[in-house]
């Protein structure tokens, strides 16, 4: 049993040490950014982000962002940055009853731009746990198809926006992470071709420091 805890010292000892002296103590104290993400989301008619994404109507769709920003250093591990982006997504369908109390299809065709605050902290210089949130202005395009009518609209509307995430540096400039982003549900007339459904991604991303 001794032999067992002698063991598990060491190689604890050798991980966080190994951690310890990573080539990169975090990116540097100011730096401009770029950002780029793709994944999967998952529309719904609440801003339950798990059920958008495992228990919606439709199928999971792909997502993109891309995104610059600038970050400061306000304490060792702890940074603050201002980030804007620009937000793609695959055109979903959700069952709706627009027209008649009868099923019917209703496609969202959807893009948005963010401007959001990031509150990063690293607990070893090589990963961090960040937080990201501001408002997003969707642009949308809904569009369903009846024996009764044809129905469409096009509208934007300013709607809130979450992003909690993980990320791994391999050096100074590179960083590898996972996010999970929310964007909100507007209003509460869901299946609807003027309703703004909540959008939920889950996706890997690749930063870039320029400094």
């Amino acid at each position: 049993m001794k032999k067992i805890n002698k063991i598990a010292l060491v190689l604890g000892s050798v991980f966080f040490s190994s951690i310890s002296a990573h080539a990169m103590p975090g990116p540097y104290d100011q730096s401009p950014y770029v950002t780029a993400n793709v994944g999967i989301y998952g529309a719904g008619q609440d801003n339950n982000p798990f059920s958008n994404l495992f228990d919606n109507d439709d199928d999971l769709r792909a997502t993109g962002r891309i995104a610059v920003g600038y970050q400061w250093r306000v304490e060792p591990t702890f940074l603050l940055a201002i980030e804007g982006g620009i937000n793609g997504f695959q055109d979903h369908e959700q069952d709706a009853t627009v027209i008649t109390t009868d099923d019917t299809t209703l496609r969202y065709h959807r893009f948005s731009v963010d401007v959001l605050a990031v509150f990063d902290y690293y607990l070893v210089p090589c990963v961090d746990l960040f937080i990201k949130a501001g408002p997003a202005y969707v642009h949308q395009e809904a569009s369903a198809e009846h024996e009764v009518a044809d129905v469409s609209a096009e509208h934007s509307s300013v709607t809130g926006k979450l992003v909690v995430g993980a990320g791994y540096a391999f050096n100074r400039k590179i960083s590898a992470n996972l996010t999970l982003s929310h964007e909100f549900e507007k209003d509460e007339g869901y299946r609807d071709v003027d309703s703004f459904p909540s959008a939920s991604s889950l996706m890997l991303g690749i930063k870039y420091n320029f400094v």
